[in-house]
């Protein structure tokens, strides 16, 4: 299993607030292979694979309609 390290901040000032969850990865004896967001940017959006649509809600965005945008805004970005 993959995880994400996140600092979940709302103000630029909060990245440093990584270290905490890098603790915390760290004590679950989580390793650099783990973390995804360890990778080069290619790595990380070449592990991100479309997720089908299994929304069932008219107009509710749900995670595979999220994690289908992300993939193609980092494509994006990757190619500037």
């Amino acid at each position: 299993m993959k995880v994400i390290i996140s600092t979940d901040a709302h103000d630029p000032q909060h990245f440093k607030l990584m270290r905490y969850g890098v603790t915390t990865a760290r004590r679950g004896w989580m390793e650099k292979s783990g973390v995804l967001n360890t990778l080069p940017p290619e790595k990380l959006l070449a592990s991100l694979r479309k997720v089908p649509n299994r929304c069932q809600v008219p107009g509710i965005r749900c995670l595979a309609d999220w994690l289908n945008d992300l993939t193609s805004i980092g494509q994006l970005v990757t190619s500037l």
